[in-house]
């Protein structure tokens, strides 16, 4: 990927004085949720930055004006099966609504029935396929491409950095790549440490 076609997808801390900072760069989203809304971000609640409604409308709409979109995560590789319950679900569309009004217009997901519930209540959502959903070779990536996908982030561990499999013919999909990067080392022997 050539440096002038590089985006960067920062988590939020939701400090308003470092978005004019992070505009400086080629930021292109910044991520995050809150943490008690009831629906999974892939995450434990206690590592969530505390924000409240006000305080993340106020970080979206600085981050607005610096041209930096907020990408909101309902990515949980799991839901319980409640995803299937009348009210889980209008658990999610309440909140779907709610970042809406907030101006949010993008969100992560990692199961296919996320991705097609937003798609199909919410189609001016850019719908990011996350690091959960283990997207880890060419087949994956297309089913998921397929489903209506607008990002998909490759899962990290095993195929973010095998450049000559990501630049082969098969891998070819239409879709933004996203390469997450949570560690530095290529096959580092203790991943995490």
């Amino acid at each position: 990927m050539a440096v002038n076609n590089l985006k960067i997808s920062l988590a939020a801390n939701y400090d308003p004085q470092l978005v004019p900072e992070i505009a400086r760069y080629p930021v292109d989203e910044v991520y995050g949720k809150f943490p008690a809304d009831g629906i999974s971000g892939g995450r434990p609640r206690y590592m969530a930055t505390p924000v409240s409604k006000g305080a993340m409308l106020d970080y979206v709409r600085l981050l607005d004006k610096h041209g930096i979109a907020f990408n909101y995560l309902i990515n949980g590789s799991c839901m319980g099966n409640r995803e299937w319950t009348g009210s889980w679900q209008r658990k999610i569309m309440s909140l779907l609504g709610k970042i809406q009004d907030m101006g949010i217009r993008r969100v992560t997901v990692s199961t296919p029935f996320l991705l097609e519930l937003v798609k199909k209540r919410f189609p001016e959502f850019k719908v990011r396929v996350g690091i959960y959903a283990q997207v880890d070779t060419p087949s994956r990536a297309k089913f998921w491409e397929d489903s209506g996908a607008d990002t998909i982030t490759l899962e990290s561990f095993s195929i973010n950095r095998d450049f000559g499999r990501l630049a082969s013919p098969e891998s070819r999909i239409k879709r933004t790549l996203f390469a997450g990067n949570p560690k530095v080392l290529h096959e580092q022997p203790v991943p995490g440490h």
